[in-house]
């Protein structure tokens, strides 16, 4: 099947950046992909909708090749190899708005995020979740647990300067002089570290991100809820019989929440993945889902996985890169779950890896998978040489998520590989 109309509907992760951000990093990577050897797209403006929760842009791929090489109709060729476009494939992406609420729960004092954070890796610990993911991944457990480590390390540093102070000074007042004007020291000194390791891991993002996972598998965040279900309905509504394709995409936290959206979709119209409907496709890129599914409170959540798991129509593929710290690279998320496959000759997801290394040539993969920031976005961006993961291509080409994919098989029996120190 050829895609001519296709839906996309866009999540993205803990971000209070807004749909103008990624509209830009759509339209200017496109371009680069282009230049990369890419399809050859038109990126309209930007619409806002009226009901302000979803936004969307429309793409034309303008790429005359594949129709001269795939259309059976001598005409319609002629038409290509004349320059004359009969037709191509349009894509509709919809950005699905939840950064108002990332920005409501974006603690701003770095203290209240370090103690929410202390309260947030006690959930985590108190519960098994966190011993858990260190047997699922190890980059996303030391994710977990390095901000609580470099501030015991700076705490035992600083008082074990302190402490130095009493054997050595005779005056009382004099120790007590110096040991205030060490924990000053120290007190300026931590504060820049954390400053510059935040410059460069975004340690409060992540601190930020734990915390507002916990609060979801809770069913805290009642505004998130009520908003997924809109979203369901908005789908379900808008799902047009000339559509060949809807296509779900969730990056980073959104992995997380388009699942929730997809078992919303399934819970409100049972027979959506059923023939005669549009092929509902589902991609989900970094994905970071048993930080909230493991979480023992997070039952909700886990039975829309048990929906998704059973709808068999859907194709889900999952993109994680192994040099992405924060993701659970080839990792089953529903086996991490605990829920057991029920097709075992065709899990879901399919696992694969974007393979950043056949995408740049190797000094720029090298600079690549040592900027934690950039590994994890990178999903989103364009490459530097063609490779099999095109995100341009898979939203905006001719051929379904499943079409695309259908000849390269799932990872299986990957382990993270432990980092020789």
């Amino acid at each position: 099947m050829t895609v001519k109309h296709r839906q996309i509907y866009f999540m993205s992760g803990f971000d209070p950046r807004g749909v103008s951000h990624y509209y830009r990093l759509y339209r200017d990577q496109a371009m680069q992909q282009q230049k990369a050897g890419g399809l050859r797209l038109s990126v309209g403006p930007l619409q806002r909708n009226l009901d302000r929760f979803v936004s969307h842009w429309e793409i034309r791929d303008l790429s005359i090749n594949h129709m001269a090489s795939d259309t059976a109709n001598h005409e319609e060729k002629e038409h290509a190899n004349g320059n004359a476009i009969e037709w191509t494939t349009i894509s509709t992406y919809h950005f699905l708005h939840w950064d108002d609420i990332v920005r409501k729960h974006w603690l701003r004092d770095d203290l209240t995020v370090a103690l929410n954070y202390l309260h947030t890796f006690w959930v985590y610990l108190s519960t098994g979740t966190l011993s858990q993911i260190a047997r699922l991944a190890w980059p996303p457990f030391i994710t977990a647990i390095a901000p609580l480590i470099m501030l015991l390390m700076l705490l035992i540093f600083g008082l074990a300067s302190i402490s130095w102070v009493s054997p050595t000074v005779p005056n009382v007042w004099l120790i007590i002089s110096i040991r205030g004007i060490l924990v000053l020291v120290f007190l300026v000194f931590t504060h820049k570290i954390i400053q510059q390791l935040n410059l460069r891991y975004k340690i409060f993002w992540l601190l930020r991100i734990y915390y507002f996972a916990a609060q979801q598998a809770h069913e805290r965040v009642t505004e998130l809820a009520q908003r997924l279900d809109y979203f369901a309905r908005y789908i379900v509504e808008h799902a047009e019989p000339t559509t060949d394709e809807i296509l779900i995409v969730g990056h980073s936290i959104g992995s997380i929440m388009v699942t929730d959206l997809i078992g919303c979709i399934l819970q409100q119209q049972v027979n959506f993945c059923a023939s005669g409907m549009p092929r509902l496709s589902l991609m989900t890129l970094g994905e970071c889902i048993p930080i909230v599914s493991l979480i023992p409170s997070a039952k909700r959540y886990r039975d829309n996985l048990v929906r998704i798991r059973d709808c068999q129509q859907l194709e889900w593929i999952d993109f994680t890169a192994p040099t992405d710290g924060i993701c659970f690279a080839l990792t089953d998320p529903l086996s991490a779950s605990g829920l057991k496959q029920s097709q075992p000759n065709h899990p879901k997801p399919k696992l694969l890896s974007p393979r950043y290394a056949q995408l740049f040539t190797a000094h720029t993969y090298s600079s690549i998978r040592r900027n934690w920031y950039r590994n994890h976005f990178q999903y989103l961006m364009a490459s530097e040489v063609p490779g099999t993961y095109d995100y341009f291509a898979i939203t905006a080409g001719k051929l379904t998520l499943r079409q695309r994919f259908i000849d390269i098989p799932s990872v299986t029996g990957y382990k993270t590989p432990v980092p020789l120190l």
